[in-house]
């Protein structure tokens, strides 16, 4: 596998110019009608597959491994952010809902701020567009 931390561009079939979209917490990609949409770069902070108690298939494999706290792209980067952070607090470390959804850290107030933060370009890449959804 290759590190997608500082190899990203190589993960991605299509052009930069053509991924006007990010979806800054992707996890499975549950926000998507097309899982593999190319106009979207897939990022998140975990990459893994498991078999939740159901029996169904998790797999959360993004295309760029980042935290939304500290987005790795320049203001203006998209025309549209996906900002769906983990929204759990209480819930166990192994329980399918924290595989699948993540889980809030007890610092949650401070991380979402830093989302949002002028130093961080999530809050910018999506204000200079104008359009948030999350």
């Amino acid at each position: 596998m290759t590190d997608k931390k500082n190899n990203f561009a190589k993960d991605i079939n299509v052009p930069r110019k053509e991924q006007i979209i990010l979806d800054a917490c992707c996890g499975s990609r549950m926000f998507h009608f097309d899982k593999n949409n190319k106009n979207v770069i897939f990022m998140d902070n975990r990459d893994f597959e498991d078999t939740l108690c159901d029996g169904r298939k998790l797999e959360i494999h993004p295309d760029i491994i980042a935290d939304f706290r500290n987005i790795p792209f320049d203001d203006n980067s998209f025309s549209l952010v996906i900002f769906d952070p983990p929204h759990l607090l209480k819930v166990g470390q192994n329980s399918w809902l924290c595989k699948k959804y993540g889980k809030l850290q007890k610092t949650w107030p401070i991380d979402i701020k830093k989302g949002f933060h002028k130093n961080n370009n999530t809050f910018f890449l999506v204000f200079m567009k104008g359009i948030i959804n999350g």
